[in-house]
């Protein structure tokens, strides 16, 4: 086991070895808490100091976290920058606000903490539940609601979510934690969420304690003993005495050791010294910890050879009474019951090492053993007069007591035993002690049938507060399920039982539980019942009968069950004979009656020979798509277009959301396919609700509950328990049957009733059955038989549900007598015909045939996979392994290991059966194809062309048709979105490419990509910027009718903006005023858009379809936002070829594909593709496009994704730009400030942006030396855009000094010169001795930074710190430094 490490003592800082009390201040300063709160679930909080708080969070049930959510605005657009949500749903309603989740700050030792202000943000999603907040913060003072007002969370996709904002006041806390809630109000699995929790508060920090002082008294002034490493390394002053010939006499100032916190006695001191001798004279006077097993004398003589050695590899020190003493202090961080103090050593062999037997004579003082050697007493400690004394006993030689003797666990055994004394708190064990067990005894009440039942425990002395807990059930009492025995409130018992107790006591182990058999003598046990049957034409009578000698027959009933479980008092009255029409049963029947036994339960098991399997399904709907569509309006069968969303006109055309025949809280009645309602004050609808796994919210109850389909007929009822809620189909059915109904329930507590009806008029109604089932948002099937005759019409009676027990009824089938005929529901891959087959795969190796009920399969089957018989008259030889299981055949084809070559297949299977026998009347019959696969394309040899490498893509043979050829220059595999090949060559101008190419057709599998690099020896690079665009600004640009107002300490930060006055705007273009959330908005194409066509706006054109929305913001760029269609944009500008564009983009919110085309007409229908790119989600891309041609080309950008910002738009052309130089290192500095160089240094790198001449005119000037007339005298090597420049002398290091480099008219390969040259300076440092460096009288030797716990930090860490210089002339200065 692990024992945790417990905070005991006081906080012993290493820091105060160097610092001494008084240069410790408290000093009050600020510290936040943050959750960030967009990962979901519990995550780390990030504190603005170190070493003052830490933190925690939780949910609170039944709330959970269910994952984050990106907040939307009223527009449905996710904000920019995204804010992410942590989400929380209670797994049932919270009608009330209640705890969701909670905040715990704790303060460190020492800190006291004081909360001022909470910030978060709040909200809602997905539904108007959750619409209320409150916050509390606790202490162990009580609980304090934060706001007066009620919160209110606005919801994403309608408004910005809500900013909170809370003093928090009169609160402060030390040695505690303060925690903060968040209580919603909220609907079971709807979501609520928060972003960006903010606590800030002050704190104030106690000066650490003074290190303890330890008195070492092990025979020598000077010691490196294991024990005295350990307390030293553990912050303790620690002073080493030779104290083997001195006498104490208890006065702690006339023997030297007033002031101390602690004295061990250590070391190889012997038993005849002076101190052995006198040492229980300080026994509490002063804490002490005695490693000195031989200086005691429990047994004569004094001492005993001790245990094995405690080594790590044959630990022999085992806790005592583990249940008493695991968490014992000086046990604390130390894994498992049986410790290894020592190292191993060659000198440790055989002897004595751990002790054992040394204890006082007598026990005096009283002492108690807290772990053993061999079973011996070992460690012990005794406590007299408030000072604790312990020992830890062990041979002290010089294994023991070297440097490194001790294990990690033996180290910490020490120091902890240390701390324990010095924390003066003696341990207090779990408990002392176990209760007695109780004594049962009934006594009989006069001449009643009545028993009094008593229970005792007694101890031999009295235990406070004993409790003794009983059950009457059988089952074992605990405190917690137990009932609490009262002698003063007579228990009685009628009913023979097992009665079993236990007694409890606090700080004493629990008793053993007593068992008694309750056996009432003084009642007469009711006789078992008789149950007897008689075989019918279709049914069984059964008749059950009890004869009680001396009993009235009125004094009892019988009560019986059909379904095999046990009969209560709850189950139906035995009144006369019954029919049974069933298949089988089992009958159980009991007699049950005031004043008497029960009887035993009779059990007989039926068998009705005349049934007639109910296997036909008569009637089924899912309230989905059977009989007919449900979500569909169908005029014919409904009376009403009913209120609600979702109705449609076109029976073709799907319902996307619910539809509501009678609405919440009305009353009325309505019809909708066959089906009629009638309701008060419940709302009846069709919810889409979808079924989910086994255990789940909307998922069976059980394996055995499964089986339903998606959707269901609903009602709600919110405001009551159900009055009237009546569900009735209103065509008969021929009875008798079964009725199947999958129903479930939209809460999580209450109860489900429903009444199951049958009518042969609709007036009068009988009930079959009262279903009860838990309200437990589960789904329970349910099976009801009626086996009456004729037609007859059902109803389903909701009366009496529990309020808001919100019914479903996902599946309704009936089943009458006989069974369905075997047919087939489907095919796996779907089946085709002969004259349209089905495509596979080549790899396709098995199928699977699903039939409306379950089958078998035996010799007579037949299953065929191959070619199409040439005869053609279906005479078909079984080559297939056959297997069925429930309604399921599966067929594996012959050769499964081998691929399926191309061609046409059928696959046949006949003698399929359904469990009577009956065979599948006509055979499966389905057609599949193979594609033929097209050849790699063959690939002519790459061709230098003037500008570009040309590569021709060769034709495939001849008996190929209908293909086409796609290729992809960027190294990706190339689909039929990428490039089609032209038919004369594929034209590179880039500078080298791996192209691919494949061949597809619709009537074959793609060919394998056939490859070959190419290198454009001719290639001119594309650096030259002719054209550039920013979508964002210049303000003056694309808001000119717009005058904008800017931050004063930032110019380009625009913070309002205002439409100028008489402000005209194109055709179509529309514009929102500033908001602080959303800046200022142009609508080149507005929300829920219908326009179809071009928009011109700023130079530019734009393209849109009907609900493509366009909107440029000057703070996001140009958002290209919407579900369908494509949208595009295109400078009015032409642009001479060739060129590269490049289109920078973000925010995408999924993956968005993106294409670039040129064109001679800026709104023409004729556009070629020229680059194309898919920006990933969320990441900002680079969409790039070449033209290859000499043209003047129209260029623009077009997508379908559904929201995506455009940032900048480049045009380049061949050539490069403006050479510049980017980078110098190392770095040099300002002629006033140059950079420090090491002596050392002899080259530098220069980079810049193109690529460089390799030979560089003679002008060319390189210059490093101290400062003077530049003239080249370095020498360098380029490679690419970089240059490499060695200093003069390079061998050599440089002398202390400043130093000046130059860099003057170097050239790129496109023959521009450096515009500026590059002038920077170094300074090389030397010693004091340097010519011109000023006499100081001392220097630093080091600086060393201490954090408050006393670790040395290689940096300032914030919060405060200690500064602690040490000087040449060896004097010490300490500084306080506070970092905010």
């Amino acid at each position: 086991m692990k024992r945790k490490i417990t905070q005991i003592g006081r906080l012993f800082a290493a820091a105060a070895l160097f610092f001494g009390a008084s240069s410790w201040a408290s000093a009050q300063e600020t510290v936040t808490a943050t959750w960030a709160l967009t990962e979901g679930g519990v995550q780390a909080a990030t504190f603005s100091a170190e070493n003052v708080l830490e933190g925690t969070m939780s949910a609170v049930s039944p709330f959970d976290f269910v994952g984050t959510e990106n907040w939307r605005d009223a527009e449905n657009a996710y904000l920019d920058p995204e804010v992410l949500f942590t989400q929380v749903s209670p797994s049932e309603k919270a009608s009330a606000p209640q705890a969701a989740i909670s905040f715990t700050l704790t303060p460190v030792e020492g800190v006291t903490f004081t909360p001022t202000k909470l910030t978060v943000n709040a909200g809602r999603f997905g539904s108007d539940s959750g619409n209320q907040l409150d916050v509390y913060v606790k202490t162990s003072a009580g609980s304090v609601k934060l706001n007066d007002a009620v919160i209110e969370p606005l919801r994403s996709q309608k408004a910005m979510y809500t900013e909170v904002a809370l003093d928090i006041k009169d609160i402060a806390v030390k040695g505690e934690p303060v925690i903060i809630e968040f209580w919603f109000k909220c609907d079971a699995t709807k979501k609520v969420g928060l972003n960006n929790l903010v606590i800030t508060g002050t704190y104030t920090q106690e000066a650490p304690a003074a290190a303890p002082k330890v008195a070492y008294l092990c025979g020598a002034t000077e010691t490196t003993e294991g024990v005295y490493n350990a307390l030293v390394a553990a912050g303790m002053d620690v002073i080493a005495l030779n104290y083997d010939d001195k006498t104490l006499t208890g006065e702690l100032e006339a023997d030297g050791l007033a002031g101390y916190d602690l004295v061990v006695l250590a070391g190889k001191t012997g038993s005849s010294s002076a101190l052995a001798a006198s040492f229980d004279k300080i026994v509490g006077k002063v804490p002490v910890l005695s490693t000195k097993a031989f200086w005691y004398a429990k047994t004569s003589p004094a001492g005993t050879n001790g245990g094995n050695p405690g080594t790590a590899e044959t630990p022999s020190l085992s806790i005592d009474r583990v249940d008493l003493y695991a968490e014992h202090d000086i046990f604390a961080g130390i894994d498992g019951n049986n410790i290894g103090v020592f190292n191993a050593s060659d000198a440790i062999t055989t002897g004595r090492y751990m002790q054992s037997n040394g204890q006082f004579a007598d026990n005096t003082p009283a002492q108690t053993t807290i772990a053993t050697v061999g079973g011996q007493d070992a460690i012990a400690e005794a406590w007299v007069d408030g000072k604790g004394f312990v020992m830890i006993p062990f041979d002290a030689n010089d294994a023991t007591c070297a440097a490194d003797g001790l294990t990690e666990a033996g180290a910490k055994l020490f120091v902890n035993a240390a701390n324990y004394l010095i924390a003066g708190k003696q341990y207090e064990v779990p408990y002392v002690g176990t209760c007695p067990k109780p004594v049962i005894t009934t006594t009989r009440i006069d001449q009643t049938v009545k028993y009094t039942l008593s229970i005792t425990a007694t101890a031999e002395s009295a235990i406070d507060g004993l409790k003794i807990y009983y059950t009457i059930d059988g089952s074992e009492p605990t405190a917690e399920t137990g009932t609490l025995y009262d002698a003063e409130t007579p228990v009685e018992l009628v009913n023979d039982c097992t009665v079993k107790a236990i007694a409890c006591a606090d700080k004493y182990r629990n008793s053993e539980v007593a068992e008694y058999a309750f056996v009432n003598e003084a009642m007469t046990k009711l006789a078992t019942p008789v149950i007897a049957t008689a075989q019918n034409e279709k049914d069984v009578t059964v008749t059950i009968t009890s004869t009680n000698e001396s009993v009235e027959p009125t004094a009892y009933a019988i009560y019986y069950t059909i379904d095999g479980t046990e009969p209560t008092a709850n189950s139906k009255v035995y009144t006369e004979p019954f029919a049974f029409a069933g298949g089988s049963a089992t009958v159980k029947a009991i007699a049950i009656g005031e004043g008497y036994k029960n009887s035993d339960v009779a059990t007989q098991q039926i068998t009705n020979t005349g049934y007639v399997a109910r296997e036909k399904t008569i009637y089924q709907s899912d309230f989905n798509l059977l009989p007919t569509s449900w979500g569909y309006y169908d005029p014919e069968s409904c009376d009403e277009q009913y209120s609600g969303m979702g109705n449609v006109s076109d029976p073709n055309t799907p319902s996307g959301s619910a539809i509501t025949f009678i609405a919440k809280g009305k009353s009325g009645s309505g019809k909708w396919h066959d089906w009629a309602f009638e309701s008060k004050q419940c709302r009846v609808f069709l919810p889409i609700q979808n079924v989910a796994g086994v255990g789940a919210a909307y998922g069976p109850a059980t394996e055995a509950d499964a089986g339903a389909t998606d959707r269901a007929l609903a009602f709600t009822n919110e405001s009551d328990a159900v009055e009237t809620m009546t569900f009735t189909y209103t065509k008969q059915l021929e009875a008798p049957f079964d009725i199947i109904m999958y129903l479930g329930t939209g809460n999580t507590s209450g109860t489900l009733k429903c009444a199951v009806q049958v009518s042969d008029d609709m007036t009068e109604w009988e009930t079959i059955e009262n279903i009860s089932q838990p309200v437990d948002k589960m789904i329970h099937k349910q099976v009801v038989a009626y086996n009456g005759t004729g037609k007859k019409y059902i109803r389903l009676d909701f009366a009496g549900s529990s309020k808001n027990a919100n019914g479903l009824i996902f599946d309704f089938i009936v089943k009458g007598e006989g069974q369905d005929e075997l047919t087939l529901l489907s095919m796996s891959p779907t089946a085709g015909t002969a004259e349209k087959p089905v495509e596979i795969a080549k790899t396709q190796t098995a199928f699977t045939a699903t039939f409306n009920i379950n089958v078998t399969v035996d010799e007579g089957a037949v299953a065929y996979f191959g070619e199409v018989p040439a005869d053609g008259n279906g005479n078909y030889a079984k080559n297939c392994e056959i297997a069925a299981e429930g309604n399921k055949v599966t067929i594996t084809r012959p050769e499964a290991d081998k691929e399926l070559a191309a061609g046409n297949y059928v696959l046949y299977l006949s003698g399929v059966k359904d469990g009577q026998g009956a065979a599948l009347k006509t055979p499966v019959t389905a057609y599949y194809y193979v594609k033929a696969q097209l050849p790699t394309p063959t690939l002519a040899e790459p061709k230098q062309e003037d500008t570009y490498v040309s590569v021709v893509v060769n034709p495939l043979a001849a008996e190929y048709t209908d293909y086409d050829f796609y290729y992809t220059t960027d190294g990706s595999t190339p689909t039929t979105s990428s490039f089609p090949y032209d038919g004369t060559s594929i034209k590179f101008y880039g500078e080298s490419a791996t192209i691919k190419v494949i061949a597809v057709g619709e009537k074959y599998i793609a060919s394998d990509v056939a490859e070959t690099a190419v290198v454009n020896e001719n290639y001119m690079a594309r650096e030259k910027v002719v054209y550039t665009n920013d979508f964002h600004t210049p303000h003056s640009e694309w808001f000119y009718n717009v005058d904008f107002t800017y931050d004063e300490a930032d110019t380009t930060k625009a913070v309002n903006a205002v439409v100028k006055d008489g402000a005209v705007w194109p055709e179509g273009i529309t514009y929102t005023d500033w908001t602080e959330k959303d800046h200022f908005r142009v609508h080149v194409f507005p929300k829920s858009n219908s326009y179809v066509g071009y928009r011109q706006y700023a130079g530019w054109s734009f393209y849109g379809e009907s609900g493509r929305r366009m909107i440029l913001q000057d703070n996001k760029g140009l958002a290209l936002l919407g579900s369908s269609g494509k949208a595009s944009v295109a400078p009015d500008s032409m642009f001479v070829g060739p060129f590269d564009i490049d289109l920078q983009v973000s925010g995408a919110k999924s993956a968005a594909k993106v294409q670039i085309f040129v064109s001679d007409e800026l709104e023409g229908d004729s556009w070629e593709l020229i680059g194309e790119a898919t920006a990933p989600a969320g990441e900002s891309a680079t969409i790039t496009g070449s033209y290859n041609g000499t043209d003047r080309k129209y260029v623009r950008v077009e997508t379908t994704t559904a929201e995506i910002y455009f940032n900048k738009f480049i045009v380049k052309a061949p050539g490069y730009g403006e050479l510049k130089l980017q980078s110098v290192s190392p770095a040099g500095g300002a002629y006033d400030a140059p950079a420090v160089l090491e002596e050392t240094a002899d080259t530098f790198v220069l980079t810049f942006n193109n690529p460089l001449a390799a030979e560089q005119d003679a002008d060319l000037v390189v210059f490093f030396a101290a400062p003077a007339l530049p003239v080249h005298n370095c020498t360098y090597t380029i490679e690419g855009n970089t240059m490499t420049v060695t200093r003069p002398d390079a061998t050599t290091p440089l002398a202390a000094g400043t130093y000046q480099f130059i860099v003057k008219g170097v050239k790129d390969v496109a023959g521009q010169v450096l515009g500026s040259q590059l002038n920077t300076f170094y300074k090389v440092e030397g010693s004091s001795s340097s010519v011109n460096a000023p006499e100081v009288e001392k220097t630093v030797v080091s600086t060393v930074i201490y954090s408050i716990s006393g670790a040395v930090q290689s940096e300032l860490a914030p919060g405060l710190n200690f500064v602690r210089t040490t000087y040449s002339d060896g004097t010490v200065e300490v500084e306080k430094v506070i970092k905010k």
